[in-house]
């Protein structure tokens, strides 16, 4: 059981990136991390901007060994993904 439980909390722990490039006409951005950080398609991260602030969630559907690309699937109003914004799998609660 514990054994377990301690395999459960590596697979779910975060993954935190930064954007390194966005294609806003295509909803389309790509962060610094990749297969060899577990990333892998379908998955879901949550951008904020320097403030901590939400921004955007981006879905993984493109993935090579350093750096992956999805669509930005919503976004706050009025908000945009920029270049430098922080990227994570972890849900940020204020």
């Amino acid at each position: 059981l514990i054994r377990r439980q301690r395999q459960m909390c590596i697979r779910d722990s975060a993954i935190n990136g930064i954007v390194v490039s966005v294609d806003p006409k295509l909803d389309f951005a790509v962060i610094n991390k990749g297969a060899k950080d577990k990333v892998k398609a379908n998955t879901q991260f949550e951008i904020y901007d320097d403030a901590a602030d939400w921004v955007a969630t981006l879905v993984i559907n493109e993935v090579e060994d350093a750096v992956a690309g999805g669509m930005v699937i919503s976004h706050a109003e009025g908000r945009s993904v920029k270049v430098g914004d922080k990227a994570t799998t972890e849900i940020q609660i204020p």
